[in-house]
């Protein structure tokens, strides 16, 4: 491939290495094609890719980037992820639900913000694009869980609950928080009409301040606000849906970045189609960008999987088994 070529990165969050079927339906040709026909070699998680690839530091805290973007800041030192959620207890365990989309209304969120911060006014609170997607400004948090609420839906809380001594300001912010929450009228008025109440907040998505060093990426395509927030504080540009002509137009030694689903949420209003649905869409696209040589390689990252497509690999009609299997992007992987 020319060191001038044009590079496509496309980003499959939940696409790991597993048992698939060359019959499957759901995958259109030009994917399972894409998908088939490269290299591969074992590689890091989507995200991390992603990451990586717009010049980020590995241990680099996903919160600040994604309040850049949803609370429309410059500035994002201290900033947290603090979901409502619900915590169910019972004899045997802490059981985290998360609610379901469009089940939080924003005059519920401004209800609740506001209880948090009359009641805890050293933190700032403050709702995001979406109703159920809020955010705190601590300005000492400690450690925080690096999983968010879609993550650990109904799931047993014990094993992600961290209990040492560098959580213990974190673990003390969730209990007054749910505290508060728990008394909030906006959550009586939810258990009068039989919904969840929003008892607790999971704070999470710390780490080092986020600083993007230079990337050869010069647009990103995705509706998910931590691509869209990473993309703002790097300096690149970013829309919500791919557009085939801006690929295609892309300077020579420039790459895209194209991520499939929104894992962390939706940034605008289009929705999350899902990412096979937008892996479908992105490589109908791109695939005949790389046979007519207007693309010189596509790198495909997954989970634990990272490819790359060249104008070489695309005659390998022979292959069809894929290396991997579409899963669920918001799988927790044991270490």
């Amino acid at each position: 491939m020319p060191a001038s070529a044009t590079r496509l990165t496309l980003v499959v969050p939940g696409f790991a290495p597993g048992t698939d079927s060359p019959d499957a339906t759901d995958l259109c040709a030009p994917l399972r094609a894409l998908l088939a026909r490269a290299d591969w070699q074992a590689g890091t998680s989507s995200t991390a890719g992603m990451l990586a690839t717009l010049g980020y530091a590995p241990d680099c805290a996903h919160a600040p980037l994604m309040a850049a973007f949803d609370l429309d800041l410059t500035e994002t030192t201290h900033w947290l992820r603090a979901d409502p959620v619900h915590l169910r207890a019972d004899a045997k365990l802490v059981m985290l639900v998360a609610p379901a989309r469009g089940d939080v209304s924003l005059d519920e969120a401004t209800a609740l913000l506001a209880a948090l911060n009359t009641a805890m006014p050293e933190i700032e609170w403050r709702c995001g694009r979406a109703p159920d997607r809020w955010y705190a400004r601590v300005t000492y948090a400690g450690a925080t869980p690096p999983l968010g609420p879609a993550w650990l839906n109904g799931r047993s809380l014990t094993p992600f609950f961290p209990l040492g001594a560098a959580h213990r300001r974190w673990r003390q912010l969730t209990n007054e928080a749910q505290m508060v929450l728990h008394a909030a009228a906006a959550n009586a008025r939810r258990e009068a009409q039989r919904l969840t109440p929003l008892n607790a907040v999971w704070l999470w998505g710390g780490g080092s301040a986020p600083q993007a060093t230079h990337s050869a990426v010069t647009r990103t395509f995705g509706n998910d606000v931590l691509l869209a927030g990473a993309a703002r504080v790097a300096g690149i540009a970013w829309q919500p849906d791919i557009d085939a002509n801006a690929i295609a137009q892309t300077p020579a030694g420039a790459s895209v970045l194209v991520l499939c689903g929104a894992p962390f949420g939706e940034a605008g209003p289009a929705g999350n189609a899902g990412v096979v649905a937008d892996a479908n869409r992105a490589a109908a696209l791109v695939w005949p960008l790389l046979n007519a040589g207007q693309l010189g390689a596509i790198d495909i990252l997954g989970e634990g999987l990272r490819g790359v497509a060249t104008l070489r690999t695309r005659y390998r009609v022979w292959r069809r088994r894929l290396p991997g299997a579409f899963g669920d992007p918001h799988a927790v992987v044991s270490t």
